[in-house]
């Protein structure tokens, strides 16, 4: 995110002009929260910490939302936790208004060192919280939190530009506006802003993608993905009138577009499961996926990249897709983060289970026939050796597309980022 900060005043009084920089935040396991200032311009990045909220959590943070404040200079950060608590996190460089409610930071002469403190506690929710998100753009105060114990929570957030000054005591405890069971006691996994105003998505373990009016807790749509196993289906992106859904079961992936009026399939791609040439193993599941426009990129399990072309429905071959680039030969190991990289669909970068990072690039392919229409394939442009394992959550991958940055939380208190230059 970004944020603004006044540098200090002059010996003559005048105030120079607004400088804004922008921050990545880790959190830790103990709760340690550090700022780390992007764009990385040196080999050891900037960084310093902003506050420790040991002392108010019994158990891991599982999920960070970023929210815009009402007072200048000043950023909100939504925290769900393992033990059910909701933080909401004022970071501020604006000393002159708010150090009396912000705990103290080292300065070291940076005037864009971050402060922070909780103001804001939501009511402790039953079990943990899966997820959190904003409500509406309209009004962005209005956030909802998914839960283990299946059910939906909205609050509205107390919205003051005067909260400092008024001397409210901290942190303002609130409450839920409307609640109500959203999956049948089954774990809500995943909540996201809706198709339009007024609504939310959910996901679940239950096989389901619900839309909400989170008004009235009404129902309005209801997408079962049968046999679907794991952790239920993930939505990928939705437009006003189709969603991308990414589920598998024990025979296969896919990737489903879904028509939302109908609740009908209209482009799937599939990933049978088969038995490798040497008689064992499995063929090539889909681990992960990215959208970028009509495009979907796809890392399987045999450790190659298929690109998808999903245009085929202005061409009048709905349920068609084709597979317009894929890695000729197989990349060593499974695939468990894709993403794009850059402003078009040419760059990819992969990360693999045996913790290797790939960058890749289309090119023409060499097999591509004299006379015949060019054919492309994703070439390896570079492999940088991680020595670390990036499967079963041990490592969290972050693409920052402004910065063209990839960041990744591993064990050991370690955040590497690579910066990609050029692409």
């Amino acid at each position: 995110f970004c944020v603004s900060a006044d540098t200090s005043r002059s010996s003559q009084g005048h105030h120079p002009p607004v400088q804004k920089k922008e921050f990545l935040i880790t959190i830790s396991v103990t709760g340690e929260v550090f700022a780390w200032t992007i764009p990385l311009a040196q080999r050891r990045p900037i960084h310093h910490c902003v506050m420790n909220l040991s002392d108010h959590l019994n158990g891991d943070v599982t999920c960070v939302e970023s929210l815009p404040c009402p007072k200048q200079h000043c950023h909100w950060l939504l925290l769900g936790c393992f033990d059910g608590n909701a933080f909401v996190l004022e970071l501020s460089t604006n000393r002159a208004t708010t150090s009396n409610m912000l705990s103290e930071a080292n300065t070291n002469g940076d005037d864009f060192q971050l402060q922070g403190c909780i103001i804001q506690c939501l009511e402790k929710h039953p079990r943990p919280i899966h997820a959190t998100c904003s409500c509406s753009s309209s009004n962005p105060f209005e956030i909802a939190t998914a839960c283990a114990d299946g059910w939906i929570r909205v609050f509205t957030l107390v919205n003051n530009n005067d909260m400092a000054t008024n001397k409210q005591l901290f942190p303002i405890e609130v409450l839920p506006t409307r609640s109500w069971p959203a999956h049948g006691g089954v774990c809500v996994a995943r909540i996201q802003r809706g198709i339009s105003e007024g609504t939310l998505w959910s996901q679940s373990p239950d096989q389901t993608i619900r839309l909400w009016n989170y008004h009235t807790g009404e129902c309005l749509y209801n997408f079962q993905f049968d046999n679907c196993v794991g952790g239920g289906p993930n939505l990928l992106g939705c437009h006003s009138h189709e969603i991308a859904v990414f589920w598998e079961t024990l025979e296969e992936t896919m990737v489903s577009v879904r028509q939302i009026a109908t609740g009908r399939d209209i482009w799937k791609v599939s990933s049978t499961l088969k038995p490798l040439s040497n008689g064992g193993g499995v063929g090539s599941r889909f681990h992960s996926a990215d959208l970028h426009g009509d495009f979907l990129v796809c890392g399987t399990q045999d450790g190659h990249l298929k690109e998808f072309d999903f245009r085929q429905r202005s061409r009048g071959h709905a349920g068609r897709c084709a597979l317009t680039c894929q890695t000729t030969k197989s990349l060593g190991s499974s695939v468990t983060f894709v993403a794009y990289t850059g402003a078009s669909q040419n760059h990819a970068l992969a990360l693999l289970y045996d913790g290797v990072l790939v960058l890749l690039k289309k090119c023409p392919s060499s097999r591509n026939r004299q006379g015949a229409l060019p054919t492309l394939e994703w070439k390896v442009v570079r492999t940088i050796e991680l020595n670390m394992r990036t499967c079963g959550g041990t490592a969290v991958p972050y693409y920052y597309a402004p910065h063209q940055t990839l960041f990744i939380a591993s064990p050991g208190y370690l955040v590497r980022a690579f910066v990609f230059e050029n692409v």
